[in-house]
């Protein structure tokens, strides 16, 4: 089992266990970082007015570090269950409110999620399975106006989405890290 730490806020330096999971690919600190970075430049809320959606949350990283930073609420989805069980763990061993709470099964398999509509979604599924059009499409429904979508992918935007799917989304800032892009998008 692996271990990330969380880099900011009330959880600062507390390192989380990792499963060791085909596909998993926690985001790196680095990654975290510039993630964050950009949230906090592009954000247009506070974070204690953020409903935050970990729509295939893994390691749960994303998720804990937007709770850490004081997100009003925060969902992570997550449907592998050993990747869903080392989640449980850290929201115990974090000592998380109820406002941070995790679903397991498929995040295309739920309907409505609790803390809809979002402010801010990160969509990170597994590479090499087409999940991110309909998750686009799913998150769409999930979300506020001008909601932050944050897409870890392994080709860069548009990812072969049809034009009439891409005008949904504004990109405000893209990146490559390592393997995976990184894409900051604004629903319009």
């Amino acid at each position: 089992m692996g271990q990330i730490r969380i880099i900011a806020g009330q959880w600062r330096s507390r390192r989380i266990s990792v499963a060791q999971r085909p596909g998993l690919r926690p985001t790196s600190d680095r990654a975290r970082e510039t993630l964050f970075n950009w949230l906090n430049t592009w954000l247009p809320w506070g974070w204690e007015e953020v409903d935050v959606l970990d729509a295939y949350a893994g390691s749960g990283a994303l998720g804990l570090e937007a709770a850490s930073r004081g997100a009003a609420s925060v969902t992570l989805v997550e449907s592998d269950p050993a990747a869903a069980l080392g989640i449980d763990q850290s929201l115990r061993l974090l000592k998380a409110p109820p406002s941070v709470r995790l679903l397991r099964g498929r995040f295309l398999d739920h309907r409505q999620l609790p803390g809809s509509p979002f402010a801010l979604v990160f969509l990170d599924p597994p590479f090499g399975l087409n999940l991110m059009r309909p998750s686009l499409h799913a998150v769409v429904t999930q979300t506020r106006p001008g909601a932050l979508v944050y897409v870890e992918s392994e080709a860069c935007w548009p990812l072969d989405l049809p034009e009439a799917e891409q005008t949904d989304w504004e990109v405000l800032r893209a990146a490559k890290t390592g393997r995976s892009f990184q894409t900051l998008l604004q629903r319009r």
